[in-house]
Parts: C-alpha cells; sequence; structure tokens
C-alpha cells in the first residue's frame, strides 16, 4: 500500500491531484510525502528480507507511529476542509484504509 500511495503522490501527483480533486495543491508537499512513503517501503522491505527480527520490529513499530498519525491528520481534514465529493469520499477511502491497517499491524 505504501508503494502505491508513493508511486500516486511522488511520481504523478499532478494527475492524482485531478483524481481525487482536493482542495489545494503543491507539488513540494505531496512529492515529500510520496517519498515518505517510498522510504519506509523499503526500509520495511528490506528489514523483512534480512530477516532481524528486532530490525522488523522497530520497521513495524515506525510504520505504526506513522499510521497513527496518518490516521489523526485524516479525521481532521475531513472535519476542517471543505472539499467537493469527490475528495470527500476518497478522504473516507483513505481513512478507512488507514484504520484497516492500524487493526491488522
Amino acid at each position: 500500500v505504501a508503494f502505491i500511495y508513493a508511486f500516486l503522490e511522488l511520481i504523478i501527483p499532478e494527475i492524482y491531484y485531478q483524481l481525487i480533486d482536493a482542495p489545494a495543491f503543491d507539488i513540494h508537499f505531496w512529492r515529500n510525502v510520496g517519498g515518505t512513503l517510498l522510504v519506509l517501503g523499503i526500509f520495511a522491505i528490506i528489514a523483512i528480507i534480512r530477516a532481524d527480527w528486532e530490525k522488523v520490529k522497530i520497521a513495524f513499530e515506525i510504520a505504526i507511529v506513522f499510521l497513527i498519525m496518518l490516521f489523526i491528520l485524516d479525521i481532521v481534514a475531513f472535519i476542517t476542509i471543505t472539499g467537493s465529493a469527490t475528495w470527500i469520499i476518497s478522504q473516507v477511502i483513505a481513512t478507512i484504509i488507514t484504520a484497516i491497517l492500524l487493526v491488522l499491524d
């Protein structure tokens, strides 16, 4: 999932912005988020490949904290930002996916 969002926000942020009809667009911000997701995904895969369970635990703890932060920010954005119906639906879907990932972790 991290790689999907990393691709959308790092490689094709303009297209992704138009797809979800977000209320604001700052390409630098979107690419920063995409790069962060890419790095988190790469380090999670490296930790799993090395099979060093202490490092895997650290990678998962970082991912869980990151997901908690995203979940809180998604809820705040949903409450405070006025957007189109498309953006609201994409925000709800992102929040649901984040909640599912938090529960699975």
